[in-house]
């Protein structure tokens, strides 16, 4: 399946670097906190997003916002490498004067960047300083972001449930039903998935498998025993949590946490 391994900067919000080689993508429905920059080294990736079927092919950089519901399917069953950027949002926006940044491209073809983002991830030596990283990220925010008349044609919509994606945020370690979701918006459970679908772009059971995810990977990084992880996640059933950070993550909560071991600050 190749290997991954993981870098942790303690700079620019500890901005994380992950490198996948050889690796088999299939990720289902997902999303991240972070704004990502993927830098395709060997094939292609595939992202599916907002309706559109986009491909990255080697050279070029995939780039998918905050929170931005997306698949990764592989078309062709084979297999990539890639260098990916976890970019805080609160980074990005500090570079565009402290104003909300989208980007207007998703597939970005620009050799330059590609070439300083490649060179500064793979050095050897050492890790990557703030001061060498500010210039190329501004660099990118410069080039590629939206003008504010079109970011705020995109807009955010805000509605009742973003209650729910607090009770979700804070509870993640409960049995949280359908119901109990739906009876907080004071929806039926068939209306509430409907208006959630719409407003997220993923269904209720997608979106907390996610958070839960997204929840496990931060506690392995801490080291904590991976039973332990399992229920501080809402997993009571360690196979169900093996299956689905394995279908999420592209490998199991074990192999994660001994590729954290290499993760440096």
């Amino acid at each position: 399946m190749g290997s991954i391994q993981f870098k942790r900067l303690a700079c620019l919000d500890n901005l994380e670097i992950l490198h996948a080689d050889d690796f088999e993508s299939n990720f289902p429905d997902h999303f991240h906190d972070q704004v990502c920059l993927t830098l395709v080294q060997k094939g292609f990736e595939c992202t599916e997003v907002e309706g559109q079927q986009l491909l990255s092919p080697t050279g070029y950089i995939s780039l998918t916002h905050e929170n931005e519901v997306h698949a990764n399917p592989n078309l062709n069953r084979g297999t990539y490498s890639f260098i990916t950027y976890y970019l805080s949002p609160d980074l990005l926006r500090s570079l565009n004067k402290n104003r909300h940044l989208r980007f207007r491209d998703r597939v970005i073809g620009d050799s330059n960047l590609f070439q300083s983002l490649s060179n500064l991830a793979e050095r050897q030596d050492r890790l990557p300083e703030a001061s060498e990283l500010m210039p190329v990220l501004q660099r990118l925010v410069d080039q590629y972001q939206l003008t504010p008349a079109a970011v705020s044609e995109i807009g955010l919509k805000r509605s009742k449930i973003e209650e729910v994606l607090v009770f979700i945020e804070n509870n993640l370690e409960e049995k949280i039903s359908l119901e109990k979701l739906a009876r907080i918006c004071n929806l039926s459970k068939f209306q509430f998935l409907r208006a959630f679908k719409k407003s997220k772009g993923i269904t209720p059971a997608a979106y907390l498998i996610n958070k839960r995810i997204e929840k496990a990977k931060s506690l392995l990084k801490q080291k904590l025993p991976i039973v332990e992880v399992s229920l501080a996640c809402g997993f009571f059933d360690q196979s169900h949590f093996y299956k689905y950070f394995h279908r999420y993550v592209g490998i199991t909560p074990a192999q994660y946490s001994r590729s954290c071991n290499i993760l440096q600050d």
